[in-house]
């Protein structure tokens, strides 16, 4: 039509009228805005994002304190929303999930800083999100065009062609003040399924788990039969720790223990794959990534009841807590089961950890699991 009416003296030409029931129409009244704009179910390649609708939902586990929880916003596609008290500009959100892969989403953030070169995701620092090894992005600058001196932190997962992503941006100066902080915050959240899968049912308060089931926010009692909250060392581990390990208090995590000046030592519990993780420990010690066959070649040590494979990593140690001890050495001994893997990690300068190195065969040899 527009060619025709443009051309001196066109003429268009019209077919017979021709009728189409409504089934055969292309338009579609009454169609939800989220179809309307495109943004599909999830699975199609532009930027979708979802909480409860794609039945992945999450809680955080006692988070830091100077984060304060806000209502969410699914409109906007956060799922969880903090703030810090101290800078109302600052605003750190979880989207559980978000289409159009990585390389996508990458080019999306780093163009919110106007950043047209986007660096390869192995250069990129590990961190854990949720229970599992993510990446991590930290840029700075001019924000969207409209927001000068800001930063923004980023994690995140891919599932597939799925991410879940936590995202924390505000003036510059407070940004990198809670770097820590937010990866805390990142390290507390967990499936709201109390499960690997996020699509697991959640867990009713005061549920019976089965025997060796690592513990589930709201299943566990909140107090001990005298009315004092369970000590650490009531489960869901125990080991027999070696002299010269020092408790280390206040720690969220199993069996944590300090030696030497800056050494560490703890159990956890983690999802994903083995070689995922594998690939995330020797990232922090400054190593590139293995192979399949790499992981197989892995020697074995008892644990459990059964085995586990041993890394012993030499380095510099750059942990996803913000950890750093140049000249490091890490032990780490970790078992796939189920779905998710139970390891126990030792790190420390080397030399320190040589002298541990006995003890720490020993401690895993020990490791079991409490009922």
């Amino acid at each position: 039509m527009a060619l025709a009416g443009c051309q001196p003296g066109g003429e268009a030409q019209w077919s017979a009228p021709v009728t189409k029931s409504a089934d055969q129409r292309p338009t579609q009244f009454g169609v939800p805005t989220r179809s309307r704009l495109a943004l599909g179910d999830g699975k199609s390649p532009g930027p979708i994002a979802g909480g409860a609708s794609t039945g992945k939902q999450f809680v955080a586990q006692d988070p830091p304190a100077v984060w304060a929880a806000q209502p969410s916003q699914p409109s906007m596609f956060k799922d969880l929303v903090w703030r810090i008290a101290a800078d109302p500009a600052a605003e750190c959100y979880l989207t559980a999930q978000v289409g159009g892969g990585v390389s996508g989403n990458l080019a999306r953030w780093y163009g919110q800083f106007g950043v047209k070169e986007v660096p390869a995701i192995e250069s990129m620092p590990v961190f854990e999100l949720a229970g599992r090894p993510g990446r991590l992005i930290e840029l700075s600058g001019n924000y969207k065009g409209t927001n000068p001196g800001y930063a923004m932190i980023l994690g995140f997962a891919a599932d597939g062609d799925s991410l879940a992503t936590l995202k924390f941006t505000g003036p510059e100066a407070t940004v990198k003040a809670h770097r820590e902080s937010f990866l805390a915050l990142a390290k507390s959240l967990r499936s709201a399924s109390g499960s690997a899968d996020p699509k697991a049912p959640p867990i009713e308060r005061g549920q019976q788990m089965p025997p060796g089931h690592p513990p589930v926010p709201g299943a566990e009692p909140s107090a001990g039969p005298h009315g004092t909250a369970p000590a650490p060392s009531e489960g869901p581990f125990a080991a027999t720790v070696p002299t010269g390990w020092q408790a280390k208090a206040g720690s969220s995590k199993a069996l944590h223990h300090t030696f030497g000046s800056e050494g560490e030592v703890y159990v956890w519990q983690i999802g994903s794959g083995l070689k995922s993780n594998v690939d995330m420990w020797r990232n922090e010690m400054g190593l590139g990534a293995t192979d399949d066959a790499g992981v197989a070649a892995l020697p074995k040590v008892p644990m459990l009841g059964g085995e586990a494979v041993l890394l012993d990593l030499k380095g510099d140690l750059r942990s996803m807590s913000g950890k750093q001890i140049p000249g490091a050495r890490m032990l780490l001994a970790a078992q796939e089961s189920g779905g998710s893997i139970v390891f126990v990690k030792l790190v420390g300068k080397a030399d320190e950890v040589e002298a541990q190195r006995a003890g720490f065969l020993a401690f895993c040899a020990s490791l079991r699991r409490t009922p």
